[in-house]
């Protein structure tokens, strides 16, 4: 390089109005103006290749902006080069890190697409958009007795009084804690045999309890067609995995007596919405009375459009209403079947990738989670008085919701990777359930420190 060049640029010339630098042509004169030609600079200097960013090669913008940066905090010039050769991009940049970071304020927003990179440094609001975690306990430091389980993939959870139950999709039985949540307590317990049906995971994803009975929802489950007085339905040995004229798949409600150490099944009933493969069904679900004492559910699909192949449209989640009806159709398993009463459109500014659990308090409050996003949005229904539905008029309250995030780690990584369950503890207080973490590769490995646990948070 020559003399001029090893200078940093003056910053009476570059430090200009925002509107200057909007085009490409004003950039390139100012950086010409310095003796520097964005078309012929040497490979030495500056790389050849192009972000297609403002059309300029990358270096050229950088030294622009990063002069006017450091001008309020008096770098010296050895910043933009270094042992007679200029400095990359990622060496300027990192060089500016050491020295300070700008304390302007930044709009940012949570629960948008997972590849845009959060920056918990420049949230000046961060408090504002994170809830705050208040208790956390591994499941595995619940129980006396563990029924000889090492996994506890939480699905979902809630509280009947001052207990509390979850539900995992690895395991039939139901998780029952005092609401002190209290490490290796003898009031806490598994329900049932978490090995009920063999070798076969429950895939239950939601709980919730109705007039002495627990309502638990399988996500999405294989049924087969032989013909038209012949529907069962299978988990076991079965290679189809999307829906055909000969399969479909639909959610199981299963409605649950619980005793002291043991439940017995009251009832076994398919949801009439159809799913197209096994592993985006129903994720969350709540249940309310109508006036008439009616139960209804609203079934929270796990993928946007309730699809499997439109499930990362983010900002396009749905709720599936439904109401029991009995059928005397030999066609129909348990002679029972969840009605599809209509599809509800979770408002936009629940900009999620996906779904993973839902709880609406008795006066409408809402909390909906996702897993992808780490996050929880929180706003509002109307059609719910007091724990009664109006099933004709319920809906969402466009303009109520906000996202929350989970916490992030103190390098600003996501940590809290799989909450799958969410519950009203009161007006000031969330108790969620966390999954556990995937393996393979497919998360990065500090997920694992809050897989498989229970926690309680505070919203802003």
């Amino acid at each position: 390089m020559d003399g001029t060049r090893n200078q940093l640029i003056p910053l009476s010339k570059t430090c200009v109005p925002s509107n200057i630098m909007s085009t490409t042509e004003r950039i390139s004169l100012l950086l010409k103006q310095e003796g520097i030609d964005p078309e012929h600079e040497s490979q030495e200097s500056i790389t050849q290749a192009r972000t297609g960013w403002m059309g300029i090669r990358p270096s050229c913008t950088t030294i622009l902006f990063l002069a006017c940066a450091i001008a309020s905090v008096g770098l010296v010039t050895d910043i933009i080069h270094k042992r007679g050769r200029l400095l990359s991009e990622s060496e300027i940049w990192n060089r500016v890190t050491l020295e300070g970071k700008s304390k302007k304020k930044k709009d940012v927003k949570i629960g948008h697409k997972k590849t845009e990179k959060y920056d918990c440094e420049s949230d000046t609001n961060y408090s504002k958009h994170t809830v705050k975690t208040a208790f956390e306990l591994p499941f595995a430091a619940l129980f006396q007795d563990n029924k000889g389980q090492k996994k506890f993939e939480a699905s979902s959870v809630t509280m009947v009084g001052d207990r509390v139950y979850a539900v995992c999709d690895s395991s039939y039985a139901i998780s029952k804690f005092d609401d002190n949540l209290t490490p290796f307590s003898a009031d806490n317990k598994q329900i049932g045999s978490p090995d009920r049906d063999g070798d076969v995971e429950s895939g239950y994803e939601a709980i919730f309890h109705h007039e002495g009975l627990f309502y638990v929802v399988r996500e999405s489950v294989l049924h087969h067609h032989h013909g038209d007085d012949d529907d069962t339905i299978t988990d076991k040995g079965d290679k189809a995995m999307k829906a055909d004229k000969n399969h479909s798949f639909h959610a199981i409600v299963e409605e649950l007596l619980l005793g002291e150490d043991d439940y017995t099944v009251q009832s076994e009933c398919m949801c009439e919405f159809e799913f197209e493969g096994t592993s985006k069904g129903f994720e969350g679900a709540i249940g309310f009375p109508d006036t008439n004492g009616e139960l209804y559910i609203l079934g929270l699909c796990e993928g946007n459009h309730c699809s499997e192949e439109r499930k990362e449209d983010a900002g396009h989640g749905r709720i599936v209403m439904m109401k029991k009806s009995m059928l005397p159709d030999p066609s129909i398993p348990g002679g029972c079947l969840w009605e599809t009463v209509r599809v509800i459109h979770i408002p936009k500014s629940a900009e999620f990738i996906d779904y993973s659990d839902i709880d609406i308090s008795a006066d409408g409050r809402v909390a909906i989670t996702s897993q992808e996003n780490s996050a929880v949005w929180i706003g509002a229904v109307v059609g719910i008085d007091n724990g009664i539905i109006n099933p004709d008029s319920f809906e969402f309250v466009d303009n109520s919701g906000v996202i929350y995030q989970f916490p992030k780690s103190n390098d600003c990584h996501t940590i809290y990777c799989n909450v799958e369950g969410i519950h009203w503890m009161n007006n000031e207080m969330l108790l969620g359930v966390s999954d556990k973490m995937k393996g393979k590769g497919k998360q990065d490995y500090r997920c694992f420190d809050k897989d498989q646990s229970i926690h309680a948070f505070v919203p802003p």
